[in-house]
């Protein structure tokens, strides 16, 4: 948990995919990315499994994620017609 007043370091998007990269081609092990850039482990093993699990695109807007919430506005538009579907069985 942060500290009250903790600065959090901002790292280059250009880096950060260049360190993803290098981890995902199997190169190189978390430990020596950190040593190499000197970055902790456990932020590069973040990117990673950001980067990986397609949330990298959401993450780095805080409280801005118009372009993330397409895929709910579809699922809203399906399930609304689905009810309305329903509504007219009965």
């Amino acid at each position: 948990m942060p500290k009250k007043g903790q600065k959090f370091q901002r790292y280059d998007r250009d880096l950060v995919l260049s360190i993803v990269q290098e981890k995902l081609q199997g190169d190189s092990s978390y430990t020596q990315l950190s040593k190499k850039y000197n970055i902790p482990e456990g932020t590069i093993s973040v990117w990673v499994h950001k980067y990986t699990t397609k949330a990298w695109d959401c993450s780095d807007r805080r409280g801005k994620k118009d372009d993330c919430d397409i895929d709910y506005k579809v699922r809203y538009e399906i399930v609304k017609k689905f009810l309305i579907f329903l509504q007219q069985k009965h």
